[in-house]
């Protein structure tokens, strides 16, 4: 969208589950609330007849795809300085 979410004419038309990505402060996430959402989002494309809406589904799950790669590497990091820890 080009303008703010709510403001752009085409903002109603749009798939719940994108409306929740953009109204809500998805870089606050926990990894299991993240969890549960992709999930829900995988299912919405599958539920979804609409090429188009399918389409902004799936853009959705990109971005949440990218956050995943983020809570692995907070993972790989915590296992890191954990690892030096118990080293000494």
């Amino acid at each position: 969208l080009t303008r703010k979410e709510e403001d752009a004419v085409s903002y109603a038309g749009l798939p719940r589950v994108v409306k929740d990505f953009l109204e809500h402060d998805v870089n606050n996430l926990t990894f299991q609330d993240w969890k549960r959402y992709r999930d829900q989002v995988s299912g919405a494309i599958g539920a979804e007849k609409s090429k188009t809406a399918r389409r902004d589904i799936a853009i959705v799950l990109k971005s949440l795809d990218d956050m995943g790669k983020d809570f692995g590497k907070t993972n790989e990091t915590t296992y890191l300085l954990d690892s030096r820890r118990r080293c000494g």
